[in-house]
């Protein structure tokens, strides 16, 4: 192939993917049902166990933020 070689992935980048992937392929997690509107299951939190807690998106908390600021006015 000519021309840019960053426009295609690497052989052992799509190599890695499929390594990760494929055994999930084979033998999927069971789904686990959670309300609407909300950040998943419980068992969800098992999957960040010793990391830092999640964050939320910016827009998040700046739109709660501005909420609790208009909350607070007086007037």
């Amino acid at each position: 192939m000519q021309g840019n070689s960053s426009l295609f992935t690497r052989e052992d980048s799509v190599e890695e993917t499929w390594r990760i992937v494929q055994p999930l392929l084979d033998a999927p997690p069971p789904v686990e049902l959670y309300k609407p509107g909300s950040w998943g299951p419980a068992s969800a939190d098992k999957l960040l166990s010793g990391h830092p807690g999640w964050r939320d998106p910016w827009l998040h908390s700046h739109a709660t933020r501005q909420h609790r600021v208009q909350v607070r006015t007086p007037g």
